[in-house]
């Protein structure tokens, strides 16, 4: 049998007897695992109660340049990793939505992330939501970045939301701009009930206040 390599190191993958037992497919080590600071935090921010799995100033902030940026397509299977026995317990028969990515930037990565992410851990989601700007929150200002973005449901998919239990997804929460644009728009097509689920928590109230 070939030997398994760890998806983060790339070391020869070395687990506890236990994941052994419990999982079907380990894809990180131990050592990485227990690199990941597991956060499980639940916030109320826009009237919206939003869950925080982990830590933006962590090791996922590397994997998430490198499967953004580098376009390591394999991380992927990383971020909810740790969580998803957690995730779909928790959303068990709700819709995620993810928030939208610029098109500009999807077609120079040639990917949707977080459609790639919901995809590969065989999570229920749609895409309804289109961002109506090509500038992008990294090339943006803080300031900037609380300016109105158009976010708009993506033309004939304005029932898909009537009466929905809704999963909101991203996978950093810094302003919330993209969040609370994307939460408005959904809100207008009277869903059933909205939540948020953010991998990595980058909010900071006091640096925002100083804007």
């Amino acid at each position: 049998m070939a030997d398994k390599y760890c998806l983060t190191c790339f070391e020869k993958l070395k687990i506890s007897t236990f994941r052994e037992i419990v999982e079907n497919k380990s894809l990180i080590c131990d050592t990485c695992l227990e690199n990941i600071p597991v956060l499980l935090k639940t916030i109320k921010l826009f009237s919206c109660k939003i869950t925080l799995l982990s830590k933006y100033d962590s090791i996922f902030q590397t994997y998430l340049k490198n499967y953004k940026e580098y376009k390591d397509f394999e991380l992927r299977k990383v971020f909810l990793y740790p969580f998803l026995s957690y995730i779909k317990i928790k959303f068990h028969n709700y819709l995620f939505i993810p928030c939208p990515s610029s098109k500009k930037r999807i077609e120079e990565r040639g990917f949707d992330h977080l459609e790639e992410i919901l995809k590969v851990n065989n999570i229920k989601y749609k895409l309804l939501l289109e961002k109506n700007s090509n500038i992008m929150q990294k090339d943006n200002n803080l300031t900037n970045r609380f300016l109105d973005e158009s976010i708009s449901i993506i033309k004939g998919k304005e029932k898909e939301v009537e009466n929905k239990k809704i999963v909101l997804f991203d996978d950093v929460l810094t302003t919330g701009n993209t969040f609370k644009n994307s939460l408005l728009c959904l809100r207008k097509f009277k869903p059933k009930k909205i939540v948020g689920l953010i991998i990595m928590d980058n909010y900071n109230v006091e640096k925002l206040k100083i804007i």
